[in-house]
C-alpha cells in the first residue's frame, strides 16, 4: 500500500504503554506471527519499538499442554503426531512479572526473543518439510496456511471498505529454523528443548479418522507436534530415525533432571523464568521421562 503505519501511530510517543507480546508456535505456523517483526514481503527483520518486548515461545502450540503422550486430546480429535506436551505457563509467569517491574520500577524487561531473518533463525516454513520427512513417522502439512493481502478499495480510510476485498498475493511465513535435535532455535527455550525428549513444533497433521488426513490442524483444536526420541539406540537404528535416542543422550532419569535443572537455573538468571518456578520445571520434566 506505500503507507508507513502503527497501532499506536496516532498516539504520542511518550504516552505509549510497555507491551509484551507472546506468540506459540501455532502462531507462526499458522497464523503469520511472523509478520509482527518482519516487512511485510518477509525479507528483512523489523526491530520492535523500545517499549515493547516480543516473545515466541518456542516449540508450544496454543494452549499449555499436559504430559502425556497422546494421539488423541480430551474431545477425542485425532492427530497423526503425538500431542506437543510443552507446558508455557512458566515463561508466561515470568513475562508478567517482567512486565510489572518494567511498569513499576523501570527495570527493562528482557530482550525479544523471536526468529530473525538476519543471523538466519528465521526461515520460510516449507524449507524445513525434508527434515521432518526424514523422521519416520513423523507428518508434515500437505498444504500450509497462507495469509492474503486484501483489498478493500479506495474508500477503506473514510470507513467504507468494499466488500468483499480482493485477495492479492499471500504474505511470507517466516519460523523458526532447526537446531541437530529438531527443535527450534529461537525464541524463549523451556529445558524441554534445551534437555529434549523429542523434537517439538507447533504444527500437527489430521488423523485419518477426523478427515483431510495429512492437513494441518487449524480451527479449533490449534494442535502442534511432539515427535518422540527413541528410548535405545537399538529402537533407534531399527525405525531409521537420524536422531540419538534417550539412552544415547541421558545415562539414566536422574543424569537428565541433573541437566534439566541446570537449563531451569539458566533460563532464570536470563530473566525468562522465575527462580521459583525452577523445581516446578523439574518435577514437570521428570513426569515426561519414559519409564
Amino acid at each position: 500500500s506505500g503507507v508507513t503505519d502503527g497501532i499506536l501511530s496516532h498516539q504520542k510517543r511518550e504516552h505509549w504503554p510497555k507491551i509484551v507480546a507472546t506468540n506459540s508456535g501455532i502462531e507462526y505456523w499458522w497464523s503469520g506471527a511472523s509478520l509482527t517483526h518482519t516487512d511485510p514481503a518477509g525479507e528483512r527483520d523489523v526491530e520492535p519499538p523500545d517499549n515493547v518486548r516480543v516473545y515466541y515461545m518456542s516449540g508450544t502450540h496454543h494452549f499449555p499442554s499436559k504430559p502425556e503422550l497422546t494421539l488423541a486430546d480430551d474431545t477425542g480429535f485425532r492427530t497423526q503426531n503425538h500431542q506437543n506436551t510443552v507446558d508455557y505457563t512458566p515463561i508466561l509467569r515470568a513475562a508478567l512479572a517482567n512486565l510489572d517491574r518494567w511498569v513499576r520500577e523501570g527495570v527493562p524487561a528482557p530482550p525479544s526473543q523471536c526468529p530473525r531473518i538476519g543471523n538466519g533463525t528465521g526461515v520460510r516454513r516449507e524449507t524445513l518439510a525434508d527434515y521432518y520427512k526424514s523422521i519416520p513417522g513423523a507428518s508434515f502439512p500437505k498444504a500450509l496456511a497462507l495469509r492474503t493481502r486484501q483489498d478493500y478499495g479506495p474508500g477503506l480510510a473514510q470507513g467504507t471498505p468494499a466488500y468483499p476485498p480482493k485477495e492479492g498475493a499471500p504474505y511470507p511465513t517466516v519460523v523458526s529454523s532447526l537446531d541437530e535435535n529438531g527443535n527450534d532455535v529461537a525464541g524463549v527455550r523451556l529445558p524441554d528443548l534445551r534437555v529434549p525428549l523429542g523434537s517439538y513444533a507447533g504444527f500437527n497433521t489430521r488423523a485419518a479418522a477426523v478427515g483431510g488426513e495429512g492437513h494441518q490442524v487449524v480451527g479449533g483444536p490449534l494442535i502442534g507436534s511432539v515427535i518422540p526420541f527413541a528410548k535405545t539406540a537399538a529402537e533407534r537404528q531399527a525405525k531409521g530415525d537420524p536422531r540419538p535416542s534417550i539412552d544415547e543422550r541421558y545415562a539414566n532419569k536422574a543424569d537428565y533432571l541433573a541437566k534439566v535443572l541446570v537449563s531451569a537455573q539458566d533460563m532464570a538468571k536470563e530473566g525468562y523464568l522465575l527462580t521459583e518456578d525452577v523445581d516446578v520445571v523439574v518435577k514437570h520434566a521428570g513426569e515426561r521421562y519414559p519409564d
